[in-house]
């Protein structure tokens, strides 16, 4: 090993060499062996002077080349003959050089040793075939943060065995909030900016076998993914506005505050917490059609037309008000609704149209699009111009029958609101209602 340090201690003097060991070593890890040729250009007075000195020719070029092989063999002419050059690399780092390979059989063996220390301290069945599956798919969310941090990411995997646990022991819906609570002491453990909800939107999509692909924007996606685990994040904010439905409780039996406004022709607010205990919602006129409205404007005036022409309550129409995008009530109401015949009017412009074919694509043929030809378009225009960047929007929609309509609405650049519709609205509902 003296030699070693010797021959070591002579390039290390020399400024010279800096350059030349630099590429040597780049060329080491990538190839795993001394192969390959250095390149360097423009050298210093010092690189000249030492590599002029160590090879024995004038080195004084613009671009200097040399094979690897040949600077080390060059040793056997020195005192240094026989020398170990990797020892010597190492020496002169004064770190244990690793090839790629190398590092990358290390970095195996750490990460196996990793995985069965986590499988040991894993309790959960489900949380254990998940982990798996995403180590062996190289998931994206795992392999970022096992980079960051192993002992970090262990972490994370130990308080989502946890929250698995505990999910598996509750009956009833949870707020997000109290599940961070029980989980880490911190209610605001699963807000959306931080990572543990990452890892719980995982294991979720997991466990129930849900697409990454979701038809709703990304905070419904997020609420109704959460909804799928019994988890909830406002369960009183997220609501929509319906009348003339009967809620069907999970004892068979029809809800009794649902019923009272029907019968006193009141419209009331629905929460995704109030569709905790209902497992199937009915028109309460037992009627076959329901009328969805984007805008509380329209909602309010069809209500008070039938409340003036009617005192009978079973001839009023059964109606609901998204007020805007849908949410996750708004779908969760419509997947308990019993009704094959769902109609939905909204804006003619191009986030209603949005609107319109995600409810197509989720619901088929069970949502039937209520004034939306060109005609109604024509009928509905405002002054309201419609910029490039919302009527790009139009491109996406592939599930929408009337095609007439997206030509003629990127031709005119203009809004139409179903406000203007009111009155057609209120015609073909009272003559649908006239059928049954």
């Amino acid at each position: 090993m003296k030699l070693e340090n010797d021959c070591c201690r002579y390039f290390k003097q020399r400024e010279g060499f800096k350059r030349v060991f630099s590429e040597i070593k780049r060329k080491y890890i990538s190839y795993g062996c001394f192969k390959g040729e250095i390149k360097l250009i423009k050298l210093s007075k010092n690189e000249i002077e030492n590599l002029t000195d160590y090879l024995g020719y004038n080195c004084n070029v613009s671009t200097f080349r040399i094979k690897i092989q040949e600077f080390i063999l060059r040793l056997d002419e020195t005192k240094y003959i026989g020398v170990n050059f990797y020892e010597v690399l190492c020496l002169y780092f004064q770190e244990k050089i690793e090839t790629k390979e190398e590092q990358r059989n290390r970095e195996e063996q750490i990460k196996a040793k990793w995985v069965k220390s986590l499988e040991e301290g894993i309790k959960d069945f489900d949380v254990k075939a998940w982990i798996k599956h995403n180590i062996e798919n190289k998931d994206m969310l795992f392999s970022k943060k096992y980079a960051e941090s192993p002992k970090k990411l262990y972490e994370y995997l130990v308080y989502m065995d946890k929250t698995a646990q505990l999910l598996n022991t509750e009956n009833e819906y949870t707020h997000i909030a109290v599940l961070g609570m029980k989980v880490s002491n911190d209610p605001h453990f699963f807000d959306p900016d931080k990572n543990m909800v990452k890892f719980l939107e995982s294991y979720i999509r997991y466990k129930y076998k849900i697409s990454n692909e979701d038809q709703l924007s990304l905070p419904e996606a997020r609420s109704e993914l959460l909804y799928n685990a019994k988890i909830y994040r406002d369960g009183y904010l997220n609501n929509i506005t319906s009348y003339g439905f009967d809620g069907i409780t999970k004892k068979e039996v029809i809800h009794l505050g649902w019923r009272n406004f029907n019968e006193c022709c009141e419209s009331i607010n629905i929460s995704i917490k109030n569709l905790e205990n209902i497992v199937r919602i009915i028109p309460y006129n037992k009627l076959n059609s329901v009328f969805i409205f984007e805008n509380p404007s329209v909602f309010d005036a069809v209500l008070k037309h039938f409340k003036k022409k009617t005192e009978n309550v079973f001839e009023m129409p059964s109606i609901i008000c998204t007020s805007g995008q849908l949410n996750i009530t708004a779908y969760k109401f419509i997947e308990k609704l019993k009704s094959d015949k769902i109609y939905y009017s909204g804006d003619l412009d191009p986030e209603g149209l949005v609107i319109l074919s995600k409810l197509i694509e989720r619901f088929g043929d069970r949502i039937i699009p209520l004034k939306y030809t060109k005609q109604d378009y024509f009928n509905s225009l405002s002054q309201v111009i419609l910029n490039p960047t919302r009527l790009k929007q139009l491109d996406k929609i592939e599930s929408f029958y009337e095609k007439d309509l997206i030509i003629a609405m990127k031709n005119k650049k203009k809004a139409g609101y179903q406000e203007k519709l009111i009155d057609d609205i209120i015609e073909f509902i009272s003559k649908e209602l006239s059928k049954n």
